[in-house]
């Protein structure tokens, strides 16, 4: 109780007051600040979900017992390095489905506390940022070895920046001094061995190779005692790096072929797990029959993948059950031979096309959408946005991936996330292709179609209901509800659909269709720059003026000229609808939407300076 309660009638002299709850609201600042560490700052610019071990990659593709013997005494005797051999990079390579996930993941596993750190790329997970590599490795380092995890504390402490700078530099600051600083004091970081999977599935070609030459570099001048081993497919780029004459001299190089050599290990596999479901169901034994086995191992053809999609094909909890399930892939059978097996994965390609054509035809295209939607900037693969984005509730959502078990999952990350899991890069591929995927491809004309007009239908709805800044609005408008409350923001979902617009402007077709065509040329471009200033990653005016067609009067070149601003531009639109886009001239390909005239200018100049975003006087807008 304060003592002045009740108090009346009474005279203070020269008082002095003293405001305790900003005392207080002051340390509490200052604690929040401190609870923040260094190590804090660094794990939130890595990639946890990207470790072996994370919960994101759980259950993690394993080598089964008795499989891969030979690759996995290879490497573990290599990382042991009792011979104190001179090439400190391994290199496994191999096409795609050969099980090169499984032999890193096993590896993993195997060295135990020898290993440092690891890294799954993953480009359908969207684990394939390069900027966060050299962090997730430090931050795995920094863990494990405490004098080291100090010195980056406190490097993070003094300069939080560290993270935003080039990759040459993050391994140089975060990596290479701290090891050589530790050797100063008399403390030896220990020997030990750094897995990284999926390394073709890295964003940027242009960024593997600077890892595998800044690490190279790191081995030619010894400043850090680690032993490297990447697996990958055999892309061009980087099978002349690794044979390069500067890096080669440092390099353990194996391969991993698609060869029918693999039979004994695919039958054992293939034995084990569909018998243990046979038994699980109480179906006669044995379950499956020799002869129905080898079927399998023959459509398998060598390729890991095949098998283990098989066998999570057959256990599809949502099938009419493993019986019909095993039949239907048996029965690929007389399709192999007929469509013959000229590309190395062509048996694979039918077993894809049969899980999508057991979907019933107008779930398909619901699947395929969520599948197309995956792919866009902003959405990736958070089912939350997804869902929204295609106005699908999250019971309509999960009920149309469900179909996908052989392929796919939907995982749970924190309280409201909810993401899209691919076992394998390969499905996507796939799909991506439409030579091999045919009219199951994601870029198919009805797919496209589909996605292009429900983006567009929304986008004026949310144009019509929302008259503020995205920024404000969680999930809700007069007129516009996202489909999975609780989950992405509106925001994410809008700039997500603003992407796909533009993006799928390349595949529509909009010659020969009135009505799409009406559409675009309706469609109100200046509220793209009121509700959410945005950069599209990916699209460049260029495309946009082989894509729309020219007798549309739809873009006009060069009829403004934006003072503060020199790139090409365009205008698309008609009258009062008009927006400008122009080049971005960042270091990756993209584009800008403005406003069209010059009052619109500087209604969204105003905008963006009241909202905080202007950089200076006349700035350099950037978006996204």
């Amino acid at each position: 109780m304060s003592t002045l309660t009740n108090a009346h009638d009474f005279t203070m002299n020269s008082p002095a007051f003293v405001d305790q709850s900003f005392h207080h609201n002051k340390i509490n600042v200052m604690e929040k600040v401190r609870e923040k560490t260094g190590l804090h700052m660094l794990l939130e610019a890595s990639m946890p979900s990207a470790s072996h071990d994370s919960s994101a990659r759980y259950p993690p593709p394993l080598c089964h017992p008795g499989t891969r013997k030979e690759f996995l005494k290879t490497l573990e005797r290599w990382g042991l390095n009792a011979d104190n051999h001179p090439d400190r990079i391994a290199w496994l390579k191999g096409p795609a489905g050969v099980g090169k996930s499984a032999i890193a993941q096993s590896c993993a596993e195997a060295f135990g506390s020898r290993l440092g750190a690891s890294f799954f790329f993953s480009r359908p997970n969207k684990w394939d940022d390069p900027n966060r590599f050299f962090t997730s490795i430090s931050y795995q380092l920094a863990v494990k070895f405490n004098p080291y995890g100090d010195l980056l504390n406190g490097k993070f402490l003094h300069n939080p920046a560290l993270v935003e700078k080039s990759m040459p530099h993050q391994f140089q600051d975060l990596i290479a001094d701290p090891i050589c600083e530790l050797r100063l004091r008399g403390e030896e970081f220990a020997e030990h061995v750094i897995i990284v999977d999926g390394f073709d599935e890295c964003a940027s070609m242009e960024a593997q190779v600077d890892i595998i030459r800044i690490i190279a570099d790191s081995v030619r001048h010894q400043s850090t005692p680690f032993l490297w081993i990447f697996f990958s497919r055999l892309e061009p780029d980087l099978i002349a790096t690794f044979h390069s004459p500067e890096i080669s001299p440092f390099c353990f190089i194996i391969e991993i072929t698609i060869s029918r050599a693999n039979d004994g290990e695919v039958s054992l596999y293939l034995t084990d797990k569909l018998r243990e479901i046979g038994r699980r169901e109480e179906l006669p034994q044995p379950w499956p029959s020799e002869e129905e086995i080898w079927t399998v191992v023959d459509l398998a053809n060598g390729l890991f993948i095949y098998a283990a999609t098989v066998v999570l094909f057959v256990n599809d909890k949502d099938s009419t059950g493993p019986v019909n399930q095993l039949r239907a892939v048996l029965n690929l059978v007389h399709r192999t031979a007929k469509e013959g097996t000229k590309h190395p994965l062509s048996r694979l390609n039918i077993f894809y096309s049969l899980i999508l054509e057991c979907i019933p035809p107008q779930r398909r295209l619901i699947v395929l959408s969520i599948l197309l939607t995956s792919r866009f900037r902003h959405i990736g693969v958070d089912a939350t946005a997804n869902a929204s984005l295609l106005g699908l509730s999250q019971h309509q959502f999960r009920n149309a991936c469900r179909s996908l078990h052989a392929v796919m999952f939907i995982a749970r990350e924190l309280e409201q996330d909810f993401v899209i899991r691919f076992y394998n890069a390969s499905f996507m591929d796939f799909l991506e292709d439409p030579k091999r995927s045919q009219d199951c491809s994601i870029w198919s004309d009805s797919v496209v179609g589909f996605v292009w007009d429900t983006i567009i239908r929304k986008l004026n709805q949310i144009h019509r209901a929302c008259r503020e800044p995205l920024g404000k609005c969680r999930s809700y408008t007069p007129d516009f509800e996202l489909t999975w409350p609780n989950g992405a923001f509106l925001s994410t979902v809008y700039n997500g659909m603003v992407c796909g617009f533009f993006i799928l402007l390349k595949s529509i077709h909009l010659d020969g269709d009135p009505d799409r065509l009406s559409a675009l040329m309706k469609f109100d471009f200046r509220r793209l720059c009121f509700l959410a200033p945005t950069r599209v990653v990916g699209m460049q005016v260029n495309s946009l003026l082989q894509i729309i067609p020219k007798h549309s009067k739809l873009l006009h070149r060069d009829i403004i000229r934006i003072p503060f601003r020199s790139s090409r531009r365009i205008t698309i639109g008609h009258g009062k609808k008009k927006a400008v886009v122009e080049d971005s001239k960042s270091e990756s390909p993209g584009m800008y939407v403005r406003p069209h005239s010059e009052r619109d200018i500087g209604l969204f100049l105003t905008r963006l300076h009241n909202q905080g975003l202007a950089e200076s006087r006349n700035p350099r807008i950037r978006y996204g």
